[in-house]
């Protein structure tokens, strides 16, 4: 660890410091004193760009010497050179001194070691500013920290001066493409009814050039539907979520606007492609007699009725549905045919829009061999959804009877 090692130098800056720090006046100190990398965050920088960073004090009360290191990758950057910020030289002179500049000080690390005093004064500089500014050029398309450590402030106190209490806060660089996108957020109904589910397909790709790990969140209006991770997406290549939405507990009668987000990953500056808006999904009140199911016959292929069915062959049914809306809605016709020993042959369905008015629906199903002989009996249902979307009935049931006879 390039910590570890730096612990063991000798601290020729702090020597250094104690030199000039000479003054009478009694010590003040700021609460909250920050030192930091200015900016916090480098991105989209390429191999071959260069660009600059201050190290940079905030709040600080009587600054009369500074020190800090700076550690960073050295197969990423090359520190190309570094200058004294205008802060400390407020009404003074200074003595800014350089200890170590190196993009090799180990096998891993670059190090930079600095310091600066006020001259020929007897205060310090009081507010925020610049300490130092130093050039980086890319080496790679790899990401660092910079990392500040063994930092000092020291203010303007007889006869060494004290230290000043300060966070440090290090910033961080990111060589090549960082973006992640949300490309579609389809959803399975734009209609529905309170208390059904509602699914969002959602499609997020890897724009970037690095494999991204990052969270995706579902929203109807501003509130989230759930929270996704996809984790380890590799570059170009794109995975759909499925978020789903129960509506139970929302306000009914309203409309809703759907979208996802795909949350910044460190290093991305696009965001503009990170959110994806998908119209809106209108939510309706219980549809009491909306859709009725006025019959349900068994019939011929045609539609004509017949009395009974022959086991192994196939039977149909016709179910007559009235919408009694003045648009078209989503229905799901369901038939279920029991034998005479109250065996379940099966379901047959039709799910879809339907006009307003009178609509027929044909629907076979075969008659097992193995079905009892005798009365049978037909049900049909008209639902928003199946139930376990959430769907509720329309209406109530109707059924009918028949015979199932032996071939």
């Amino acid at each position: 660890m390039v910590r570890r090692t730096l612990l063991a130098m000798s601290m020729v800056c702090v020597l250094f410091l104690t030199v000039f720090l000479v003054n009478f006046s009694p010590t003040i100190l700021a609460e909250n004193t920050t030192l930091y990398i200015d900016p916090p965050s480098v991105a989209g920088v390429n191999v071959g760009d260069t660009f600059k960073i201050n190290v940079t004090v905030s709040n600080v009360a009587d600054l009369f010497g500074w020190q800090f290191k700076l550690a960073y990758r050295n197969d990423a950057l090359n520190a190309s050179s570094i200058s004294e910020g205008p802060f400390l030289k407020a009404g003074a002179s200074t003595f800014f001194y350089l200890a170590e500049f190196r993009d090799d000080y180990n096998a891993t690390h670059g190090l930079i070691i600095a310091a600066a005093t006020r001259m020929n004064v007897n205060t310090g500089v009081y507010g925020s500013g610049t300490l130092a500014t130093i050039v980086f050029k890319v080496k790679a398309p790899v990401s660092t920290v910079l990392d500040l450590f063994d930092t000092k402030l020291i203010d303007s106190a007889s006869p060494f001066g004290n230290p000043i209490p300060h966070t440090v806060v290090d910033g961080e660089v990111y060589a090549g493409l960082h973006d992640v996108a949300v490309i579609n957020a389809e959803v399975s109904a734009t209609r529905v009814y309170k208390g059904q589910l509602v699914g969002v397909n959602t499609t997020v790709k890897n724009n970037g050039e690095y494999a991204e790990t990052f969270n995706v969140t579902a929203y109807y209006d501003t509130n989230a539907i759930g929270i996704q991770t996809v984790n380890n997406l590799t570059i170009g290549s794109q995975t759909t979520l499925t978020f789903i939405w129960d509506t139970s507990d929302v306000e009914s009668d309203r409309t809703y606007t759907i979208k996802a987000e795909a949350a910044r990953v460190p290093g991305e500056i696009n965001l503009d492609n990170n959110v994806f808006i998908n119209g809106a999904v209108t939510v309706r009140s219980y549809p009491i007699f909306l859709i009725k199911i006025t019959e349900v016959i068994p019939s011929n292929q045609s539609g004509y009725p017949v009395a009974s069915f022959r086991a192994g062959s196939i039977g149909y049914f016709k179910a007559t549905v009235n919408n009694t809306s003045f648009e078209l809605e989503t229905v799901l016709v369901t038939v279920n045919v029991y034998d005479s020993s109250n065996t379940t042959l099966g379901v047959v369905s039709f799910k879809g829009m339907i006009m307003p008015g009178i609509s027929t629906f044909i629907l076979g199903l075969p008659i097992l061999s193995s079905a009892s002989r005798g009365l049978a009996k037909v049900y049909a249902n008209a639902f928003t959804d199946w139930p376990y979307f959430g769907g509720v009935p329309y209406c109530p049931e109707v059924s009918a009877t028949f015979e199932i006879v032996s071939p």
